[in-house]
């Protein structure tokens, strides 16, 4: 989800502002962060600190972004929070929810987590989107 969150305002530096010669030390930093933080909790903690560590990393990655955005697009892009809080949560709940009723390893498992992938998919786009889906569709055509 963080990663995903990070596409957004470096898809705006690089596509609006053009200006991407600050993003690499961001990256590093960030990189850097999750590394040190893999070697000094991962052999006492295990794979648990790996995951958390990672998440801390991305978010330290989306953070930088978002600052450098707003440094560099002007002005900058305004993002509508209620709705990409939404879609995370909409998208964390199912993934929360399959991860814990269906086998990891079966074709079962495989199948309901696809549907509800698709699901929540066409609810994302035609539920509260729909007036941004059927615009951006107009504007497409």
């Amino acid at each position: 989800a963080l990663f995903g969150l990070y596409l957004m305002p470096m898809n705006a530096i690089t596509l609006i502002a053009g200006r991407t010669g600050r993003v690499w030390s961001i990256s590093v930093l960030a990189a850097a962060t999750n590394i040190g933080l893999n070697l000094a909790l991962v052999p006492s903690i295990g794979t648990l600190a790996a995951a958390i560590n990672t998440a801390i990393g991305y978010g330290l990655l989306l953070l930088g972004v978002v600052f450098y955005m707003r440094r560099v697009c002007d002005p900058p892009l305004p993002y509508d929070a209620r709705r990409i809080a939404l879609s995370v949560a909409l998208i964390g709940i199912a993934a929360f929810t399959t991860s814990r009723l269906t086998e990891a390893d079966s074709i079962g498992g495989l199948v309901t987590r696809l549907a509800v992938t698709f699901a929540v998919a066409a609810v994302l786009l035609m539920g509260p989107f729909r007036q941004d889906t059927t615009a951006a569709i107009r504007a497409f055509r």
